[in-house]
């Protein structure tokens, strides 16, 4: 019995062809629509991996820019808060000054020490309650801090604010021993007592300002 099989080889080329130009049309309209040249590492591998490479990189980059933005709030916080400061330690300035004039009764001289200790406390609680994201910015403690900026390890800003306190400012307790009225004592004369005229110094008698002995 013969056994005639029918073959069309011109059909199959013609298939084959439709079949991989289907596939290489799929192709370019994918990386039309993702806007991406190498969709897997059979396009091209080395290609690729350069391409993940730069896409951490760039990821990284992103991170560092929010961390420097971050950082900059910060301190900007930090700037405005010093910059109050400044403007209450001038009062002080303008306050002294006004004191120093001898057509000032006592009581004149007392309101404006009192207006002065006020602006003092305003600085000390400026110097230690400001903060960002729960960390201190002005009390001495924001030292030597990193801002990691971009995707290498070595690529980072450290940055620190000295204490702005009063303390550190030169809003120093005199620490000393006084006579008055015949009796001497040992402690602190500030505020309003430093205006008290029964201090006067002895033999021996000693006032210390920020560790230095100024007697």
């Amino acid at each position: 019995m013969a056994l005639k099989i029918n073959f069309n080889p011109e059909a199959t080329v013609t298939h084959t062809a439709l079949l991989q130009n289907e596939r290489a049309m799929n192709k370019s309209l994918l990386r039309i629509s993702t806007g991406q040249r190498i969709l897997s590492a059979a396009d091209d591998a080395a290609g690729l991996f350069i391409a993940d490479q730069l896409n951490v990189v760039a990821s990284a980059l992103e991170q560092g820019n929010r961390n420097v933005q971050t950082g900059i709030s910060a301190l900007q916080i930090a700037e405005a808060n010093v910059g109050q400061i400044f403007d209450k330690l001038r009062a002080i300035y303008t306050k002294a000054q006004s004191a120093a004039n001898d057509i000032n009764d006592p009581n004149a001289r007392l309101a404006l020490q009192r207006d002065i200790l006020n602006l003092v406390d305003f600085i000390q609680r400026l110097g230690t309650d400001t903060e960002y994201n729960g960390i201190k910015l002005l009390d001495g403690t924001f030292a030597n801090r990193v801002i990691h900026y971009g995707a290498r390890a070595d690529q980072t800003v450290t940055v620190g604010i000295n204490s702005v306190r009063a303390q550190d400012l030169g809003a120093y307790m005199i620490l000393g021993r006084m006579t008055t009225n015949s009796s001497t004592t040992a402690g602190y004369l500030t505020g309003a007592s430093a205006t008290n005229t029964n201090f006067r110094f002895d033999t021996n008698d000693r006032a210390i300002v920020a560790g230095i002995n100024v007697a």
